[in-house]
């Protein structure tokens, strides 16, 4: 839906790169954002995080953080596999976010991830050198970081 950068958006006056894998979820992202009057500040593109060229201030993501033989609720099913699913072990499209975010000499990263995954992640992030602040969501689960490279 693209919630994430239009929210940004709207927040401040920046310019910010979004992407998707999905065309229908990047056609929705830009209705919304011609809906939030912020499509002037966006520029989506069609394409794998990992096709981004530039070096950024901030990443943010919700990226696909399930176990790919998790049994999910059938109503959770109707969502596409590929923004659901991360990997074998699930985190393993955060781990390429991470390492994406140090190559681009990113100095914010903050992740959306599965309720099970803080200790491996927190073991990535400081493996990469990013000194990282964890949340919880209203249910007390692990589900979001905030993380800063340490060396930018």
């Amino acid at each position: 839906s693209g919630i994430l950068s239009i929210a940004l958006a709207k927040l401040k006056n920046i310019f910010i790169q979004a992407c998707d894998i999905n065309p229908l979820a990047l056609e929705l992202a830009i209705k919304n954002a011609k809906y939030h009057k912020v499509l002037k500040n966006i520029d989506f593109q069609l394409c794998d995080f990992q096709n981004l060229k530039n070096n950024y201030d901030f990443i943010f993501s919700n990226p696909p953080y399930i176990k790919n033989d998790y049994a999910l609720d059938k109503w959770v099913k109707n969502e596409p596999h590929n923004a659901l699913y991360g990997g074998e072990k699930g985190w393993e499209i955060l781990e390429k976010i991470i390492i994406f975010a140090k190559e681009k000499q990113c100095k914010i990263l903050a992740c959306e991830f599965g309720f099970d995954q803080k200790e491996i992640l927190n073991q990535i992030l400081n493996f990469y050198k990013f000194k990282c602040e964890f949340f919880t969501d209203y249910n007390g689960f692990d589900r979001a970081f905030v993380a800063y490279n340490l060396e930018c």
